[in-house]
């Protein structure tokens, strides 16, 4: 019993001095401090940082794609999100069509009916499905 006591103290002590020392804002590359300033915004106008990143990480993981995907790494070995890519000009044009069919009928009821990974499912390619019922994937040129 007394070992109990003494682990059940030390679990309470733990997750005391976490909650008072809790985990510092961080950046995106990770640092300390204010997030970035947002740079290059073109579709996520009128969002803060939070927000912004909510969305890309939400369209990472229905792409199955890391940040990288679109993004640059930067020379000191950190992804730059300001530079302009093709792919993030395919991006804007991939969620602007998102946006437009989610505000058409049957889908305008204020939920979101279509997202990335209603055609994308997961894959940075999009499948096809060809003659015999056989999915391809559409390479990305």
């Amino acid at each position: 019993m007394r070992k109990y006591s003494f682990s059940l103290v030390t679990l309470i002590a733990l997750v005391a001095v976490t909650l008072v020392f809790g985990a510092q804002p961080t950046n995106a590359q990770g640092q300390e401090g204010p997030p970035p300033e947002l740079v290059n915004i073109e579709i996520f106008t009128g969002m803060d940082y939070g927000e912004v990143r909510s969305q890309m990480t939400t369209i990472r993981d229905q792409l199955g794609a890391r940040c990288r995907y679109c993004h640059l790494l930067g020379e000191d070995g950190v992804t730059d999100y300001v530079p302009e890519t093709s792919m993030k000009q395919t991006a804007r044009q991939m969620i602007r069509m998102v946006q437009v069919l989610n505000e058409q009928e049957p889908f305008a009821s204020g939920d979101v009916k279509v997202s990335c990974a209603t055609c994308h499912k997961g894959s940075p390619h999009i499948p096809l499905f060809v003659g015999g019922g056989r999915e391809t994937w559409v390479p990305y040129n």
